[in-house]
């Protein structure tokens, strides 16, 4: 039999399967990502006997379904109709679910590969690229779109820290100050999730209360009164990279005015801009979407709806302290941009090269350290000095929608004499979205691609591992899928396709690996997709040069690293000698215990799929007493007494309690 494991996003998680081939996934920082489960799905597909095939799914959080339960907007209920098909993938009876499990703390990479045929990470990209501006760590109400959206989603750790980040309301029956001063927010980035944290400050309350959008956010939503967003983007409306969908539900939205200042969207139309539009069907598509907000510029000074203003040709400078409350941003600089480069390789230039490119003898956006008496001194609510620009390519006239002028073509330019290239917006929040990057368990010891963090890797297989002298199987292999393979690009379907590929190649590898080792072998499994060409004839083994290996919860690679039994809640171990890894699977399956048993002596306590589902009943419960969907539980500690059918003081031990290795 094949076991398989698989590691999934935000949270180490895996999949596992058993003593025919065993696959184990596993997700990383509390989320599941889809290709973890999407990899169980078709592996499942390809052999549904779980005789031949055993996947087992490891999570750090008691909840699975990863981004889809922690990472989709709450307005958006049509998309999580994806974990009709994640339920379908756990009733099968090849699949275990091992929730409130951290791969690097609880169990390591190592011991997976000793344990499963395959271990399949899908962890995703749980970090946040820093938003290297002034103020950003320093003042209250700056947080990222990951903290942000954790905390409308209900994600245990995020929606702590935002808590800890959000601006304090004023008391809700202060009559004199209701809601933020000033009403506005600012949000950097030009995707998906900075539309989605846009839209969701300003959306209607009475829509949002139909959702599962957590409680708490929405009461403190209602109460912070945010009356317009600006979303900021450096380059111009052709790069930027909102989906259509996403766009139109923000224009068609009644209760919400979508405006684009006329002078940026031909801005953004340079030569190269022009050419990008002419191949690309999707772009010339939103065209017509960004036109109908520059045709609501003129609306915004008498419309009673909330602004969501798309700025684009901008970048953040730094955040600037409140007059009355120094500890707290009340607006944000920005500098004008303006594009340089060929079509497809254009770049934001700041107008004003000397003095915003570097402040200090420091490139811009790199984070400096600011006083609190110097940013006390800063004038927040005057613009800054005028300066002369640069002249950009003009566009062709004839490609201008018609509620530019040529006057305001022209005049779109330069800098209008009454427009500085820096500007101060007022802001009680600042959200930035700009993107991601993977975060790897400690001592994972696996090659990554610098910046993004992704897994090196050839077809979904891990490169970089070596297997031992005779070419034998010694260990199970390791693969990536979605963001922790590729990166932090694509959507759902990209994942999906992203997952298959990545399935496909561990079944090409698991029937190789058991015919280069010796063992009986197997008839192949089927493909499920085309079959890999380059797939090799053995799994990588392990690279380390010496036969210890590292245990968790703080043990070390010594000679007396052995048994471990639990005593008062620590780990206690007894002298044994440390472990040969280089058997073959079926000896080292043998020799160590299984997952469960390994769990056990180090006192963790893992949530199956029928605890996940009390969980999950117990929150559409409380759900329907509030008219909406569910009530997702935040506090981890009570979805663990849930799970396990005990009261929240039975003393099952939080995940942030235990040590990491």
């Amino acid at each position: 039999m094949t076991h398989l494991s698989v590691a999934s996003a935000m949270n180490p998680s895996g999949i596992v399967a058993g003593p025919a081939y065993r696959a184990f996934c596993r997700g990383h920082r509390g989320r599941i990502p889809l290709g973890g489960f999407y990899c169980a799905k078709y592996l499942q597909k390809a052999e549904p006997n779980p005789e031949r095939l055993r996947v087992d799914m490891l999570e750090t959080l008691p909840s699975p379904y990863g981004l889809v339960r922690y990472g989709v907007a709450p307005d958006h209920p049509e998309v999580k109709h994806v974990t009709e098909d994640f339920d379908v993938v756990a009733r099968h009876p090849g699949f275990r679910f091992f929730g409130n499990v951290t791969l690097g703390t609880d169990v390591s990479l190592e011991e997976l590969r000793s344990l499963y045929d395959a271990v399949i990470l899908a962890y995703g990209a749980a970090g946040d690229r820093p938003l290297r501006i002034p103020g950003s760590t320093e003042l209250r109400g700056c947080l990222s779109a990951r903290e942000f959206v954790g905390f409308y989603n209900a994600h245990p750790p995020s929606l702590k820290k935002a808590l800890a980040l959000l601006p304090e309301l004023p008391p809700h029956g202060d009559a004199h100050r209701l809601g933020l001063r000033p009403p506005s927010a600012c949000v950097v980035g030009n995707g998906n999730v900075a539309l989605d944290a846009a839209r969701l400050l300003v959306k209607a309350r009475e829509k949002l209360r139909a959702t599962d959008i957590h409680e708490r956010a929405l009461d403190w939503f209602t109460h912070a009164g945010i009356r317009e967003v600006t979303v900021i983007g450096r380059r111009g409306w052709v790069q930027s990279s909102f989906s259509n969908k996403e766009l139109r539900e923000l224009v068609t939205d009644d209760t919400i005015l979508a405006v684009i200042d006329p002078a940026d969207f031909s801005a953004s139309l340079t030569e190269a801009s022009l050419e990008e539009l002419r191949e690309s069907r999707l772009k010339q598509r939103s065209r017509a979407l960004f036109e109908q907000m520059a045709a609501n510029w003129d609306e915004r000074e008498r419309t009673d709806r909330p602004i969501v203003h798309l700025r684009f040709l901008a970048s953040p400078v730094r955040a600037l302290p409140h007059p009355d409350d120094p500890s707290r941003i009340g607006a944000l600089e920005v500098t004008r941009n303006r594009l340089e480069g060929s079509a497809g390789a254009q770049r934001a230039v700041p107008e004003e090269r000397g003095a915003t490119r570097q402040e200090d003898g420091r490139e811009y956006g790199e984070e400096t350290t600011v006083s609190a008496d110097e940013r006390m001194r800063e004038d927040w609510a005057s613009t800054a000095r005028d300066t002369n620009t640069t002249k950009p390519n003009l566009p062709d006239r004839s490609t201008l929608p018609t509620f530019l002028s040529a006057a305001s073509v022209a005049s779109s330019s330069r800098s209008p004499p009454s427009v500085s290239s820096s500007s101060v917006l007022p802001a009680s929040l600042l959200i930035w979205s700009i993107g991601f990057q993977a975060v790897h368990a400690p001592n994972l010891r696996l090659p990554t691609v610098p910046g993004t963090g992704a897994l090196v890797n050839d077809g979904g297989r891990i490169l970089g591992l070596e297997s031992d002298d005779s070419g034998r199987t010694t260990q199970g292999g390791v693969y990536a899928s979605g963001w922790v393979r590729r990166g932090p690009r694509g959507v759902i379907a990209t994942n999906i396709m992203d997952a298959r590929e990545t399935a496909d190649r561990v079944l090409a590898d698991l029937h190789l690996a058991h015919s280069a080792t010796g063992a009986r072998a197997e008839p192949q499994l089927p493909s499920v997709t085309a079959p890999v060409s380059s797939a090799t004839s053995r799994f990588l083994g392990d690279s380390s040069e010496t036969g210890s290996r590292r245990g968790l919860a703080g043990e070390k690679a010594e000679a007396d690293a052995g048994d471990e039994s639990t005593q008062n809640g620590k780990i206690q171990r007894a002298s044994q000698p440390a472990e040969e890894p280089n058997a073959r699977p079926e000896e080292a399956h043998a020799a160590l215990p299984s997952l469960e048993d390994l769990l056990r002596r180090r006192a963790v306590h893992p949530v199956t799929y029928q605890g996940w589902l009390r969980v999950k009943d117990e929150e559409k419960r409380r759900g329907q007493t509030r008219g909406k969907p569910a009530e997702k539980i935040a506090c981890i500690d009570e979805m663990l007494a849930i799970a396990h059918g005990e009261p929240p003081t039975a003393g099952i031990q939080r995940r942030d309690d235990r040590p990491s290795l």
